[in-house]
């Protein structure tokens, strides 16, 4: 299963993604495996913390190990 969309709010940015990080590492799925690990990347991302990023931040690198084969 896929989570398909989440959302959180804040004061600002750093805030709204704090919480998202923390909504994220308190979700459990219990059963198959689910895309959650690949957000908890994304949502402590550097670059995306920073909000410099564009297409080119769904690079192989970053997706390494959730890719189906």
């Amino acid at each position: 299963p896929y989570f398909a969309k989440g959302t959180t709010w804040g004061h600002d940015r750093a805030e709204g993604l704090r919480r998202m990080r923390r909504a994220l590492e308190g979700f459990t799925v219990i059963g198959p495996a689910t895309n959650l690990p690949l957000y908890l990347r994304i949502f402590n991302d550097p670059s995306f913390l920073e909000g410099k990023y564009d297409s080119s931040f769904f690079s192989p690198k970053l997706l390494e190990g959730f890719a189906d084969e």
